[in-house]
């Protein structure tokens, strides 16, 4: 049992603050790297895409009634993503970031047409169901204590209580609608008579086949497991790992760093246009670094318009910055 209670301590107490402490170490390696110069073989002349910000997400959001769209209204989120309600279908928006998106399905039907982000987390929460996506068109119905999703296209992962089922185009599951994590057998017993009443051309999955979710890792060991791929030289693991750390963790402070980083991975991997897109979601961080290293990157895109806006940014706010006098040169002065 001491052992245990040990075993406790390290992990409650200890591991989080070496975490916190490695973090430190790995920002500051990190920005040491940008004193080698950037990789020059990047001559990729890809379309540039712009990304879309928190700020430009939520002036779009500004523009309709912060309440329940409904009267078979289509909502259009600035990512082309929409949420087109039908009949006397509610839904109330609860979370509008760049990062993130999270909408409570209030009652009825709404079809959410979603558009592929990696680097953005799409939630739909109708009672006790939550339905999470990245790229897909599904339809949520909410009717008499029965949630039903139907997947269009792509895939979603339902989720209810500690279990979740992940569906496939063509797919659909019906679960009894409740917060009570413990109901599994009615659930089952609600599909098993829902899906008996609608369109036995699309195949139901059983609420069964949910199966328990595995444990949320913290943005702390997400970040870790990243540095560690990053060091073993898999650098397209530790992409996807910073990438589920901004995702899941939209609001932890080590977010800035790991797109950052991502910036600096894609860098590596010749992806300049990605490259510059994780940069500039930094801000001005670090001292304007990310704006030099996304001046940089899109200079190697060929996209010396956004390259000089990028660098007369830096020298506006960092004038006597350490980049100045190459922010200088990109800017023509």
């Amino acid at each position: 049992m001491e052992a245990e209670r040990a075993g406790r301590v390290v992990r409650d107490q200890v591991e989080p603050a070496w975490d916190d402490a490695r973090s430190s170490r790995v920002q500051q390696r990190v920005l040491a790297e940008l004193a080698a110069p950037s990789p020059r073989s990047v001559r990729t002349r890809s379309p540039w895409i712009a990304l879309v910000a928190a700020a430009c997400l939520a002036t779009a959001m500004a523009v309709v009634v912060w309440g329940p769209w409904k009267r078979q209204a289509t909502v259009e989120f600035v990512d082309g993503s929409t949420a087109r309600v039908i009949g006397d279908g509610q839904v109330m928006p609860t979370l509008v970031s760049d990062a993130r998106i999270e909408l409570e399905h209030v009652r009825g039907t709404v079809i959410y047409d979603v558009t592929p982000r990696p680097d953005r987390n799409f939630v739909v929460r109708a009672g006790g169901v939550t339905i999470r996506v990245l790229g897909t068109a599904f339809q949520v119905s909410r009717v008499e204590q029965k949630v039903t999703v139907e997947v269009q296209r792509g895939r979603v992962e339902v989720t209810r209580g500690d279990h979740a089922v992940r569906l496939a185009q063509g797919e659909r599951v019906v679960l009894e609608d409740t917060d009570d994590s413990t109901g599994q057998e009615r659930a089952v017993a609600a599909a098993s008579s829902a899906a008996a009443a609608v369109d036995d051309e699309v195949p139901s999955v059983p609420a069964s086949a949910l199966l328990p979710v595995p444990p949320e890792r913290s943005a702390a060991e997400l970040f870790r497991a990243a540095d560690d791929a990053r060091g073993s030289g898999d650098a397209e693991r530790a992409i996807q790992l910073l990438q589920e750390l901004v995702r899941e963790h939209p609001r932890d402070p080590r977010v800035t760093m790991a797109r950052f980083t991502m910036g600096r991975l894609h860098m590596q991997q010749g992806r300049a246009a990605q490259a510059a897109q994780a940069f500039e979601s930094c801000g001005q961080a670090f001292g304007g670094e990310a704006w030099a290293e996304a001046a940089l990157a899109r200079s190697s895109t060929g996209d010396t318009s956004r390259s000089k806006e990028l660098a007369e940014r830096y020298l506006q706010h960092f004038p006597d910055g350490p980049r100045a006098g190459e922010m200088a040169r990109l800017a023509g002065r």
